[in-house]
């Protein structure tokens, strides 16, 4: 027979993450449980004799949870006409953290069962309670009323981005973001946003403006410099002064039409050495037939004569569709004119003003 002291709690754990596999927890003891003062209350399950064999079933609608965790009671009365205990409290995985308050109640009397949600992710759950009760006194164990509490519910960061995914381009050219409170207790004018950088980019946050519990955020990734096909990457956003810190993952999405590799070419002032070749890579969803209208232009050094157009012509493919060869025919009447060794280049479609990539030429005398 399981014999508990007074005040001796059993505690297990719950995953109420929607993916992935939880292992089996055990029924764990626990002293001392301190349920937090702001629970909030989920229901009332009265328990008795009269049930019989009958499993009581009862669904708990937790509505929406923070992932930082909230904790939630359900009041069961005893109607069983004797002492009533909390026998076991069981379940299959892990995140849910359950305690009887008292684990003992005599008849007529009601005990609190606390639960509390603590998820990592976002997303619905549906997840099982099972609590036995069972007499307090010796040998009352083969007499129990078995009890299934669903929970059902939704996880939310406390905070939300939008839009979820930043798409950006090789340009360190700023975008917005905006972040807003879930749960109504969310002041944007009192938290710190910092996004810290990685080997990917230095990343930059200004706060623009302040609306209600949403801010709107300048971002720039500077040194941004991905191939094509290395289509999202997530940084990490850290809100400072929300109860503790939070972080809140940040998918930034490669969106630039064309990559050229190296950043930079070396051409010669001779017209008969080799021409120099780039490699560009377009996004696997898009062909190469349509960058054919790809243009070069170099920067004169008497910046007053603006820019220099040179010739970009696709030698052949390296793999179907996605890279081909780029032979380049440099400005020779400008590199004939200068003693400059180094130029400002810029790449744009035939007909459009704006540049979509930037490089150095350097001038092999």
């Amino acid at each position: 027979m399981f014999a508990m002291r007074w005040g001796t709690l059993p505690v297990f754990l719950i995953a109420a993450m929607t993916t992935g596999i939880c292992k089996e927890s055990s029924e764990v003891r626990h002293d001392g449980y301190r349920p937090p003062v702001d629970a909030t209350g989920v229901g009332t399950i009265v328990v008795g004799d009269q049930d019989g064999d009958r499993v009581i079933e009862k669904q708990l609608h937790l509505g929406r949870v923070p992932t930082t965790g909230k904790t939630y009671f359900v009041e069961i009365v005893n109607r069983s006409g004797r002492q009533l205990r909390a026998r076991s409290i069981k379940s299959s995985c892990g995140c849910l953290v359950a305690a009887p308050r008292p684990a003992v109640f005599d008849d007529g009397q009601s005990m609190r069962l606390y639960i509390e949600m603590k998820s990592t992710q976002n997303g619905s759950f549906r997840r099982p309670i099972q609590v036995i009760f069972a007499g307090s006194g010796e040998g009352s164990d083969a007499d129990t009323l078995p009890c299934i509490l669903t929970c059902i519910g939704e996880c939310l960061h406390p905070v939300r981005i939008n839009p979820p995914v930043i798409d950006v381009g090789q340009e360190d050219r700023p975008v917005e973001m905006t972040l807003t409170g879930n749960f109504g207790d969310f002041d944007p004018k009192k938290q710190e946003v910092q996004i810290p950088s990685s080997g990917d980019a230095n990343v930059m946050a200004k706060r623009l403006s302040v609306s209600g519990d949403t801010a709107k955020f300048q971002l720039w990734f500077q040194g941004l410099d991905w191939p094509a096909g290395d289509l999202e990457k997530t940084f990490c956003v850290r809100v400072r002064g929300y109860g503790k810190d939070l972080e809140h993952p940040l998918r930034v999405r490669n969106r630039a039409a064309v990559r050229l590799r190296p950043r930079y070419i070396v051409v010669s002032k001779d017209r008969d050495a080799r021409p120099p070749m780039l490699y560009l890579s377009v996004p696997a969803a898009d062909s190469i037939e349509s960058y054919r209208s790809l243009l070069g232009e170099a920067q004169h050094p008497d910046k007053d004569k603006g820019w220099i157009q040179f010739e970009m012509v696709i030698d052949r493919f390296v793999r179907e569709f996605d890279i081909a060869a780029v032979r380049i025919v440099p400005p020779y009447e400008l590199l004939e004119s200068t003693d400059a060794t180094t130029f400002d280049c810029r790449l744009r479609w035939q007909g459009e003003d704006e540049p979509v990539e930037k490089m150095k030429m350097v001038v092999r005398f």
